[in-house]
């Protein structure tokens, strides 16, 4: 069942839906090993940073994870996301999402530093994961400034 659910989660994010559509083109994978992959995706002004498990592994809720954003040319709603921002929050995977501007439209790159638990089995063997991350934002309308 937990093969399934995770199926069908990389399924929308790979393919957008179940119709024949491509996938979207700002989503972009971050990082990815036997345990975890890291995908994001830029929309509008919304930037969601998703941590997903593979290979029988899992969140480890009680390891609070974290993600730190900068960049020079961004400005973010919530640079230091914490477990408190977490969304769909579930053993196979997690997303923190926060809103992007920048007075200059186009692609940009914000660093992220992530940290996160998982574990493989019933607490068997986990570990705390920690990833610099380079991640691709399109700002499609630059902010403007306030007269």
């Amino acid at each position: 069942m937990r093969a399934l659910r995770f199926a069908g989660l990389c399924l929308a994010l790979a393919c957008g839906s179940t119709t024949s559509d491509p996938a979207p083109p700002d989503l972009h994978l971050l990082f990815e090993e036997a345990r975890y992959r890291i995908v994001s995706h830029s929309q509008e002004s919304e930037l969601r940073v998703e941590v997903q498990t593979t290979g029988g592994w899992h969140i480890a809720p009680e390891a609070p994870a974290r993600l730190d954003l900068s960049s020079g040319a961004l400005e973010f709603a919530e640079p230091a996301l914490r477990a408190e921002h977490q969304q769909a929050l579930t053993d196979d995977g997690f997303a923190f999402a926060t809103r992007v501007s920048s007075d200059r439209a186009g692609r940009h790159t914000a660093t992220g530093r992530l940290k996160f638990g998982i574990c493989e089995g019933p607490k068997a063997q986990c570990v705390i994961v920690r990833r610099e991350l380079a991640i691709p934002v399109d700002i499609a309308h630059a902010a403007s400034a306030a007269p």
